[in-house]
């Protein structure tokens, strides 16, 4: 809080000294209490620092069925501004998912902010890891969605060792191809799959999950205070406190991120589809 320039706590520091020249010691030491109330109001959050906090998370869901731009519309209605679509599905050997197709394109129609998501399958008997994500990637570029940036989940398989050398395949050549890739998973999952691997990839990004249980009984507070470092992480972009929800009819998850770190408006480029049969609805 300042007064014309000058903070209250300098203000009162000149109150005090003036007070012990010229008052009896009774009268001081009720100044002083005064004083130190004083201080303690002045060290509340104003309104312009309520705000502040408030504008530091973005909402946002994840989901991963197909949806039409009336549900989208709602959901930016509701105050949502970025979906996080699911790019790859772990079903079966692993592969591109369908419904990220038009959901995407009807997202950017919006607009909404657009994030996807890796969901790889390490236990696939015929595509390795880079093959999943090179499937992943020249699908949604086929059908005319332009990225750089999307979120690897960590999945279990055989062993830690297994894993890591899973995971790492895919963050070597994502950023070979100059891709940013940021980690889906929490402190428990981690340190079971990959037994709590520093990758030497620095500064990783992390969208963490953490949850109580299904629904809105389940969630946990909208914020990061719930987090503690672990890993090669610091700190989060992203929290999932949700799952599964409901908003505007669609089934998902619930998430907030860090203002600055959303993928802008403008970096998910939609065009046309290269066979021409994509339309969107």
């Amino acid at each position: 809080m300042e007064l014309i320039g000058v903070s209250v706590r300098t203000l009162l520091t000149w109150m005090i000294i003036l007070a012990s020249r010229l008052l009896t010691p009774t009268m001081l030491k009720a100044s002083l209490v005064l004083a130190a109330i004083c201080l303690s109001t002045s060290a509340l959050p104003t309104s312009s620092d309520t705000r502040s906090q408030l504008d530091t998370y973005g909402r946002a869901v994840d989901f991963s069925s197909q949806v039409p731009v009336s549900q989208l519309q709602c959901l930016k209605q509701n105050g949502y501004s970025v979906v996080f679509l699911r790019g790859f599905a772990a079903d079966g050997d692993g592969h591109y998912d369908i419904n990220v197709i038009g959901t995407a394109h009807n997202a950017v129609r919006i607009p909404l902010g657009v994030e996807f998501y890796m969901e790889p399958q390490p236990s696939s008997l015929t595509k390795n890891a880079t093959q999943q994500f090179n499937e992943m990637i020249e699908a949604l570029f086929h059908y005319g969605i332009h990225f750089r940036s999307f979120w690897l989940q960590s999945t279990w398989n055989a062993s830690p060792q297994y894993n890591i050398n899973f995971i790492d395949a895919i963050l070597s050549i994502a950023q070979r191809d100059g891709f940013t890739v940021g980690i889906y998973t929490n402190q428990d999952e981690w340190k079971q799959i990959t037994n709590n691997w520093i990758p030497n990839y620095p500064n990783l990004p992390l969208w963490y999950s953490s949850v109580k249980g299904n629904g809105a009984q389940g969630e946990t507070s909208p914020d990061y205070n719930d987090f503690v470092p672990f890993g090669p992480f610091t700190a989060p972009t992203a929290k999932q406190f949700g799952v599964g929800e409901s908003d505007c009819q669609i089934a998902n998850n619930r998430d907030i991120y860090t203002n600055n770190a959303a993928t802008p408006l403008g970096l998910v480029q939609i065009g046309e589809s290269k066979n021409g049969v994509f339309q969107g609805n």
